[in-house]
């Protein structure tokens, strides 16, 4: 292999590396959830943005999947959120379809993600019906107990050693 090819790949591999991928037992061991959430995925695309709900929200994130050698549990979670009100998980899915495909990004860390992965972004979904406060609690746990690289906004101890490190 020629030293060229050998840069060029080195450089091509770098482009896809998710810095801070954090797999922290005692995090997990940690969380405490007041709500079961039952997980739906989708893959995320224009097609399916119809099959999302339209009339409740709650948590949902991203997932990169390579969905290849039929492995069974090859994925990996990038980024948690919530929504709620009149913004139901459909708006807000479309929101990000939206935002995935302008050319300049309010949100450069979400821009990457979407270009990245365009064909192996999956949206996963749980309904809760908890608001304000109390969705927001939900939201943070699961953000402390898995730490997704794409996510910014940590609150407490966590988020004060993620904006040191």
């Amino acid at each position: 292999m020629a030293v060229h090819d050998l840069t060029t790949t080195v450089d091509e591999l770098k482009s896809y590396e998710v810095e801070k991928l954090v797999l922290h037992p005692q995090q997990w061991a940690k969380l405490k959830l007041t709500v079961s959430p039952q997980w739906k995925i989708k893959p995320f695309n224009k097609v399916t943005a119809a099959t999302v709900p339209k009339d409740y929200g709650g948590i949902y994130a991203f997932v990169v999947k390579p969905g290849i050698a039929d492995f069974p549990h090859a994925s990996y979670l990038l980024y948690i959120g919530k929504t709620e009100g009149k913004e139901g998980f459909r708006q807000r899915y479309r929101n990000y379809l939206a935002h995935s495909a302008e050319k300049k990004s309010r949100r450069p860390t979400l821009r990457r993600m979407f270009d990245k992965w365009p064909d192996h972004l999956w949206f996963c979904f749980a309904r809760v019906n908890l608001h304000g406060k109390r969705l927001s609690a939900i939201e943070d746990a699961l953000l402390e107990a898995f730490l997704p690289p794409y996510c910014r906004q940590f609150k407490g101890v966590v988020g004060k050693a993620r904006m040191a490190w």
